[in-house]
């Protein structure tokens, strides 16, 4: 099925999975450029916490795509949640 024949419900999915995850990749962007500073600044904890609540945010994303069929965008939002731990994993904090 081609997508002019996807029922209109498919295709209201397929945009908004494409809006949360353009809006999900803008936020990683951001935690990337911000995260030395913010633990220079001593909020590695606070960090974690926004790291944790982005990677929550992207898996349950990536259930939503999955469950709409919608298989690159879940391998997407797989791939920034795993980005996001990397990230996390490499916050030092005391």
């Amino acid at each position: 099925m081609s997508r002019e024949q996807d029922p209109p419900d498919s295709l209201a999915g397929f945009r908004d999975a494409s809006r949360e995850y353009a809006e999900a990749v803008e936020a990683l962007k951001t935690i990337e450029l911000q995260a030395a500073s913010i633990v220079g600044m001593g909020g590695g904890e606070e960090l974690n916490r926004l790291i944790e609540t982005f990677v929550q945010m992207a898996r349950r994303a990536r259930q939503r795509a999955a469950e709409q069929d919608l298989t690159d965008i879940a391998a997407w939002f797989d791939e920034l949640a795993e980005r996001a731990e990397a990230i996390q994993a490499a916050i030092v904090t005391e």
